[in-house]
């Protein structure tokens, strides 16, 4: 499994470079459903923790309607926020993509809850 996340994290990283905004919602859901199986069935508390994160996230795009862009802003830079928190454990360049990861996550969320 671990061999794997770099790749996931790769694809995740070149969907949200383009932005949260040109990332369709079906997309979405299913990067975060993706996402969310793979941090609940985890070992470690604190990728349980961002796994919360990720399904609040998934249940907030997934509201019939039209999404809340400020809550959804506020729940991607709390989870920006739980992966800077996760240990400094660098497996075959994970560390950095979780990095670039938090930031796209944080500046696209801020740009959402500024909105």
């Amino acid at each position: 499994m671990a061999f794997a996340i770099p790749q996931e994290l790769t694809t995740l990283l070149d969907a949200l470079h383009d932005g949260v905004v040109t990332l369709s919602l079906t997309a979405a859901a299913s990067q975060l459903d993706h996402w969310h199986d793979l941090l609940a069935a985890a070992h470690k508390p604190e990728l349980k923790a961002i796994s919360h994160d990720v399904d609040a996230l998934r249940k907030q795009l997934g509201a019939g309607g039209n999404p809340d862009g400020k809550k959804i802003g506020a729940t991607m830079v709390k989870l920006a926020d739980h992966i800077d928190g996760l240990p400094s454990e660098d497996e075959k360049g994970i560390q950095r993509r979780l990095h670039t990861l938090s930031r796209l996550l944080r500046s696209e969320g801020q740009e959402l809850a500024a909105a």
